[in-house]
């Protein structure tokens, strides 16, 4: 397969919003991720939908003062769907009925030309009730499926309820900030209800200190789905920390021809071109990446740390400053371009680069990473500093390996040494101006 990249083509775009917990019990929360979740994964086997990334609603929650997760209502819903210029948007509850899982749903168009329609998935088990509640936004969508796309539609990602459970508890505690240890046990016990489930061994593998385990894990997870782009792209990453770029590039190559509606995809891809020296088609990808998913705070940054880089400084800050902006706990400060006095930055903290190999988990991670590497390519010392100490809390309170978090401390310690003033010991004034006696040689010389 060639490295060649196809961008996307335009696609009627639908973001799904969510799903609110109705049942009035206090452990039933996590479901609304596991519906959530499974409707966006089979609507994007319908190559006429472009499912939104879930950065972009979360984005528009923040920017209208909606609570996330909240309902947001016909009309909240609608102004969600015109900021991020999707057509369409779907979003409902679910709650218990004679014993089984009912989903109410509402999808609505952006403009509101057509009435939003209201239906209901159930009463079922979970598997049964994800199927009618996919099929029937399809339906209101007014898309026509080929035979392979209602086949790939109907693939249940598990038939096991307690898989799905556990599954959701580990996606729930990700957005919670729990410790990677508790998300790796959830997803091992999804793994226990159900071996035949991808999406877990995908979902351990994220969490997992293991490596050996990840790569494992990863591999079963391509066995079970080999058209799993997500696991194929988290496979390179893999192959790239065990430093095999070859393997690695396989990989990448794979997920971006799987979902180039993935942006992540574009941007493993655009790795893969830098290192091959081809930087222009490089920067292609990353603005396409930009552009796919424009509120997501690590693209920018990324793109930032490549246009730094290349010495584009003006066009870096304003990237960095997008992504400080986007990031759902960023500072709200401006980042300020590097005072004519800044020291540069010396051979050892430039290190402070390689810390973005460490952006295997969570989104803030990965953005913290590169935003400490682009700020170290402009020599910008107080940046780095700012964004390495919010690195090392993500990774401290994430789990990554004390020798790690060990390096990444002395890196802070050598870069807040470079911004502490020395004082410089005075010597008593020399009295410049007081006429000297001449050199006794010199005299006589005179006389």
């Amino acid at each position: 397969m060639g490295t060649e990249a196809r961008l996307p083509p335009e696609r009627l775009e639908v973001a799904v919003l969510g799903f609110t917990d109705d049942t009035g019990e206090p452990d039933s929360a996590h479901w609304g991720y596991v519906v959530k979740s499974v409707l966006a994964g089979k609507l994007r086997a319908v190559q006429s939908l472009r499912v939104l990334p879930d950065g972009e609603a979360d984005y528009a929650f923040r920017q209208l003062n909606l609570k996330a997760g909240s309902p947001p209502g016909i009309g909240g819903a609608q102004r969600i769907a015109r900021l991020i210029h999707a057509r369409y948007v779907a979003w409902g509850a679910y709650r218990h009925e004679q014993g089984k899982w009912l989903v109410t749903a509402q999808v609505s168009d952006a403009a509101g030309e057509r009435a939003p329609v209201r239906f209901d998935a159930g009463p079922a088990d979970w598997p049964a009730a994800l199927d009618q509640l996919a099929e029937q936004v399809v339906k209101e969508l007014g898309v026509k499926l080929t035979a392979a796309e209602r086949t790939k539609l109907g693939r249940r990602p598990t038939s096991s309820v307690a898989a799905l459970d556990f599954y959701g508890r580990s996606v729930k505690a990700t957005f919670e900030g729990k410790p990677a240890a508790d998300l790796a046990a959830w997803a091992r016990k999804a793994i226990a209800a159900d071996p035949k489930y991808a999406a877990a061994h995908a979902a351990l593998a994220a969490f997992t200190d293991n490596q050996a385990e990840a790569g494992q894990s990863l591999r079963t997870a391509l066995k079970l789905r080999p058209d799993f782009a997500r696991a194929h792209r988290m496979l390179g990453d893999w192959w790239s920390r065990q430093k095999h770029p070859k393997a690695a590039a396989k990989e990448w190559q794979l997920a971006a021809h799987l979902d180039l509606d993935d942006a992540d995809n574009l941007c493993r891809l655009a790795e893969l071109y830098i290192s091959q020296g081809r930087k222009e088609q490089a920067m292609t990808l990353l603005d396409s990446a930009s552009r796919l998913a424009p509120a997501n705070p690590k693209i920018h940054a990324r793109l930032g740390e490549r246009l730094a880089s290349e010495g584009q400084s003006a066009a870096a800050l304003t990237e960095f400053e997008a992504a400080e902006r986007l990031a759902p706990a960023a500072a709200t400060d401006q980042a300020a371009p590097r005072p004519p006095n800044q020291p540069a930055l010396d051979g050892s903290t430039n290190e402070a680069s390689s810390v973005a190999g460490l952006a295997t988990g969570p989104l803030d991670l990965e953005c913290e990473a590169w935003l400490v590497a682009g700020y170290a390519s402009l020599q910008h010392v107080p940046r780095v500093i700012e964004h390495f100490e919010k690195l090392r809390s993500v990774a401290g309170h994430r789990g990554l390996p004390s020798e790690k978090l060990d390096k990444m401390d002395k890196q802070i310690e050598e870069l807040e040494r470079t911004q502490i003033p020395h004082p410089i010991a005075a010597s008593a004034p020399r009295g410049y101006t007081e006429r000297r006696p001449a050199h006794p040689k010199a005299s006589s010389a005179a006389g």
